[in-house]
């Protein structure tokens, strides 16, 4: 008997990661080995210690295993310092392609603003990306046409 984590999902998320950041064959290795991107070296030698890692450690089947929360700088990768398992929401807020707005003192990104905000995210996502809109004073302060010649705002909304 080997580890005993062959046939489980933490294993083959752990191979997943791995892969990505080690062989320059894998299809995603541009997005993460070929930007930098490590695995702690004990878990690239052995892979089920990763695995065993991430149950012993919160992981749960559904959940992603994030890297960027608490990376810093100048050491971005899968460490156990710098991993955290959220969901699939959470984790695309923090994509490199999410749009962060900072709004009275606190940034976060468009999507959450829009919600916190009561605001259409299309609308106000439309008024950033297409139109230029950059200032978030304007793009979350502008009154939003719904129809029939009215408008609302998001304190009112």
């Amino acid at each position: 008997t080997t580890h005993g984590l062959s046939n489980t999902k933490a294993f083959h998320v752990a191979i997943g990661i791995i892969q990505r950041c080690t062989n320059p064959n894998n299809p995603n290795y541009q997005y993460y080995g070929g930007r930098g991107v490590k695995v702690f070296s004990e878990w690239v030698d052995d892979p089920s210690k990763f695995a065993r890692w991430m149950i012993d450690n919160g992981w749960y089947d559904g959940c992603q295993v994030d890297k960027d929360i608490k990376s810093k700088s100048d050491r971005i990768g899968y460490y156990p310092d710098t991993i955290s398992f959220i969901s699939q929401e959470e984790n695309s807020r923090y994509k490199r392609n999410t749009i962060q707005i900072t709004y009275n003192g606190k940034t976060q990104p468009l999507k959450v603003w829009c919600y916190e905000l009561n605001l259409p995210y299309r609308t106000i996502f439309n008024r950033y990306k297409y139109l230029g809109w950059k200032d978030p004073i304007t793009l979350f302060e502008t009154p939003v046409k719904i129809g029939n010649n009215q408008t609302l705002r998001g304190d009112n909304y």
